[in-house]
Parts: C-alpha cells; structure tokens; sequence
C-alpha cells in the first residue's frame, strides 16, 4: 500500500511546490453552467491569493469555451465591451471565441496575440477549469457509473450558500473527508444515519467514492445495489461532491495557505422537503466536526516528533489512492 506523505508535505517550507506540482496542475470547479449562460461571458478569478488566474468562460457556437481574460500584449485585465471584449490599457480588442479583433499600435492582429484557451469540462451543472491538466477530465472519475443518480436542477439553491475558514493545509481537510474510519469518533449524528458496517469505499480513476448505507429506515437514493444514505465523490483534489435524496451538496476546497483554507458550500436542491434528515441533514454540524478535528491534525502535523502512520485497510483504501496519486504528481 502506498505509504503516507512525509509531513514536511504540509509544511510552509514546501507550500510553492504543491501549488505548481498539484494545485496548478489539476481541475478545479469554477461556476455554475447557468452562471455562464446568465452573464454571456462571464469572469472569475481561479483561486485568489495562490493560482490567482484571471478566466473568462463563454459559448462560442453552442460549445463552452474558456479562456485566459489577461490581455496579450501588457498583461492587463480585459473586460466585456460592447458585443466583445476590450483591454483596458491599450485598446486591444478580442472576441468572445479569444480571437484577436484590433490591436492598436500593430499593423494588425496576428494568431499569436489571441486570448490563451483554457481547459474547460462540465459535470451535470457544475464547470471545471484546468489551466495546465496533468490529466484528462474524464480521468478524474467514470461518472458513468452513477448514471442511474436523478438529474440536479440546473441553478443552485442561493440558499443553500455557506463558507467556513480553518487553520489547515487543505491537503489534511480533503484527507479526512477520504476516509470514514474517523466518522463514530468524531461526528455522533452521522453515526447514527449510517451502517458502519457496510461502508464502502473504491478508488477509481484520480478520485474515489465512499457508499454509506441508512441504518434505518428514511429517504434513500434509488441505487441499483440497494437503498443508499448517502454517496460521496472526491475528484482530485479540491473538489467534493456529496450525493444525498434531497439532491447535492458540493464543497469547494480553496487554498489560502500552508496552513490556512476555505471551504465553500453550494447546493442544488430536488426536493427541499428531504433537507433536514438523514445522513444529509445536518451539514453545518458536520462540517464544524471536521473543521475542528482537522486543525487538531494540522498542529499535530508542526511536531519536530510526529511520523506518518499507516493505512487502515478498507477504512483508508481512498486516502491510500490520494496518496499515491498525489506522490505521482509531487515527483
């Protein structure tokens, strides 16, 4: 079984290495696909304060498009203007395809001076941005596996909006949602909805999904193996998906330092009337528990005396497989 990461891993003193090695490397979400279709072209900053990347996501004939919104001649930042885009610097024009339409001070436009693409990939509702993949989007998971989960709504629920800070390495934060060994230690209502007896966990691909049976009668999903509680999906390495009758709960993991991390909550929602049982109904809860345990491991991880352990077997089969994906990134 792969071994742990060394510790120095979520230590400041390695911090730009696993930003360029896997951060910058790897798929993050970005939007909603009726954010898009809403604003035309719509602007985002791809993880603020550490990849810090200027995007801008449009259709171009039908097919979603992104792109780099820097402009390529000094770098500032273009912004929509009339059925286009304009930097505001030096006039330069581009069109919502990146295409370079004006380049004042040139005799004209040439191929090189269009807007760079961008890997872009859609899951259901959600839009996934990679400025340099290290792997193919559809490596991530075979979501075709889980065709049989009803459709999402394509808005999210606004009310369903949360974010909550920690002083953690987001590394720790995606490790202990990859593993449901801590579960009857740590969160005492999701031990309750759940069989821990018939947890299961496959790795797949670059990410991994965790299957938590009810441990007594309630609202299900319809999986073909038998009622489900609740399904979890972690797409390496930032975001997690978090199946539910009552429809998905997503965090979004961002970065903010060696030892500091945001999580953002989004949700779509297909019967509101399920939110507040079962394994899912009880997210804020949840989500302190974890928080809390994981800035535990993070002063733990600091000690000059502390040494990765080992992998329990069936409990960790999903943090082994992000271990080992994340060694083949880091080299």
């Amino acid at each position: 079984m792969t071994p742990m990461p060394p510790l120095s891993l979520y230590r400041p003193e390695r911090w730009h290495e696993v930003v360029e090695r896997v951060v910058a490397r790897s798929w993050h979400y970005l939007a909603s696909i009726d954010e898009v279709d809403v604003a035309g072209v719509l602007h985002r900053t791809l993880l603020p304060g550490v990849l810090d990347e200027p995007l801008l996501v449009t259709r171009v004939d039908g097919e979603l498009r992104a792109f780099s919104a820097v402009c390529t001649h000094r770098a500032a930042i273009v912004a929509p203007h009339g059925t286009g885009l304009r930097c505001p610097y030096h006039g330069r024009r581009f069109g919502t395809d990146g295409r370079c339409l004006a380049a004042p001070g040139f005799p004209q436009p040439e191929p090189r001076d269009a807007l760079p693409a961008v890997a872009v990939a859609t899951l259901g509702p959600l839009v996934f941005v990679s400025i340099a993949p290290a792997m193919p989007f559809d490596a991530l998971f075979p979501y075709g596996r889980l065709a049989w989960l009803p459709e999402l709504p394509p808005a999210p629920d606004p009310e369903g909006e949360a974010s909550y800070a920690l002083d953690a390495h987001f590394l720790l934060y995606v490790e202990n949602y990859l593993e449901g060994l801590h579960v009857p230690f740590v969160h005492p209502g999701l031990t309750a909805a759940l069989d821990l007896g018939d947890y299961r966990v496959e790795p797949a691909g670059w990410s991994s999904l965790q299957v938590g049976r009810p441990r007594s009668p309630g609202p299900t999903l319809p999986s073909p193996d038998g009622p489900i509680a609740a399904l979890w999906v972690a797409l390496f390495p930032t975001t997690l998906l978090n199946h539910y009758p009552w429809g998905l709960s997503l965090n979004v993991v961002e970065p903010l330092g060696p030892g500091r991390t945001r999580v953002r909550y989004r949700r779509w929602v297909r019967d509101a009337s399920l939110l507040r049982v079962g394994a899912g109904g009880a997210l804020d809860q949840v989500e302190h528990e974890d928080d809390t345990i994981v800035e535990v491991v993070q002063r733990g991880a600091r000690s000059r005396l502390a040494r990765p352990g080992r992998h329990a077997p069936g409990w960790e089969d999903g943090l082994a497989h992000f271990h080992a994906r994340l060694a083949e990134l880091m080299g």
